[in-house]
């Protein structure tokens, strides 16, 4: 067989894998619109295999035989990706409102199958993208990102409530331990940020020093509450006393009584303040306070943060205006969301102080 010959079949072979997720991802249309089942009652196939089928054969195509697309494709798939995203999203909300095929009965169409679309759209958009392409979809797929992760749990709870999501939100488990890496990650954040500035010789630049530490040892403590500072793991007994007044009987501050009844609040004020606070250094630009809001950035998480503070934005009014029995259940991921959001918070002023420094302001 001649070169040219090979050449052209192995670009065949790359085209036809680069492509090949299309057909899981027409199977989870179709159970979209024909009928939820519709997939595992013709084929015996739940809607997480055939998802990961699809991504399996992405995820080949790409790594084993470097598979390309061009950048029309890539933005086509873009732009599917843009529509289908706040559909599904729009669709969830209005099933979690009423009840799980309300959309299906009134639209004929069921978003489970949506999310896992969307999902298959968003790696292809990863592993198939240039450099080019990821710069310009950077801050989009960073706004998105929350959304969609968030979209594929709700689907894992509403199908695999007894088995996947029920070990992800256990004690001890990938949420927990995932909230206190990014609690800890936040913490070594910001103190290395603030250790940067510790040589400032303006008292501004020294009080923000302070300020960014002291962030950080509030993000320290946080991640060891959230694991009990490994009282489980090391199989160490709580003092009676401390028992006594504690509401999980464990060695942690923020389930105290007298505390833990404010700590929901003060997650949801948090929330508020970091979902919304980009406002104010967006208005002060808009008003010419250029060197003012570029200060406050420091303070105010970016709009592209957004997503990561709605979890809790929700969960702590649906606990307290319904009961822990009901929502319960979402406590551990909304704290993963959020502790994410805050770690993300805590890169961006890194990056901001090594700017600055850069700049010798």
């Amino acid at each position: 067989m001649s070169t040219q010959t090979k050449q052209s079949w192995s670009t065949i072979v790359r085209s036809v894998l680069a492509w090949a997720w299309l057909t899981p991802t027409a199977l989870l249309l179709a159970d979209a619109i024909i009928y939820p089942g519709f997939i595992e009652t013709k084929l015996s196939l739940t809607l997480l295999e055939v998802f990961y089928g699809g991504l399996g054969l992405q995820i080949m195509s790409r790594v084993f035989f470097s598979a390309r697309v061009s950048n029309n494709w890539h933005t086509q798939v873009c732009k599917a990706q843009w529509f289908l995203l706040p559909l599904t999203a729009l669709l969830l909300v209005i099933n979690f409102f009423t009840f799980e095929n309300y959309t299906f009965g009134m639209f004929h169409i069921h978003p489970s199958a949506l999310v896992l679309i969307t999902a298959l759209l968003s790696s292809f958009l990863l592993l198939f993208g240039s450099k080019q392409r990821y710069r310009q979809l950077q801050p989009y797929s960073q706004f998105s990102l929350p959304f969609l992760l968030l979209s594929l749990l709700f689907v894992v709870e509403q199908h695999y409530f007894h088995t996947v999501f029920y070990f992800l939100k256990g004690e001890d488990s990938v949420f927990e331990y995932l909230t206190c890496f990014f609690f800890f990650g936040a913490a070594a954040t910001l103190s290395v940020a603030g250790w940067s500035l510790r040589h400032s010789k303006t008292a501004l630049l020294k009080l923000l020093a302070v300020v960014l530490c002291t962030g950080g040892l509030v993000f320290f403590v946080a991640g060891g509450e959230e694991i009990s500072w490994g009282q489980r793991l090391l199989g160490i007994e709580t003092p009676e006393e401390i028992a006594k007044v504690n509401s999980q009987q464990e060695i942690t501050i923020h389930n105290l009584d007298g505390i833990i009844e404010y700590v929901y609040y003060a997650y949801w004020i948090i929330s508020v303040y970091c979902a919304t606070a980009w406002i104010i250094p967006f208005v002060l630009k808009k008003m010419g306070r250029q060197s003012v809001a570029n200060a406050l950035d420091v303070f105010c998480p970016s709009p592209k943060l957004f997503g990561w503070f709605v979890p809790m934005l929700l969960y702590v009014p649906l606990r307290e205006t319904e009961s822990y029995a009901v929502w319960g259940h979402w406590e551990e991921m909304s704290e993963m969301f959020w502790s994410a959001g805050l770690l993300l918070h805590a890169i961006d002023v890194k990056k901001m102080i090594k700017r600055w420094s850069d700049n010798s302001i």
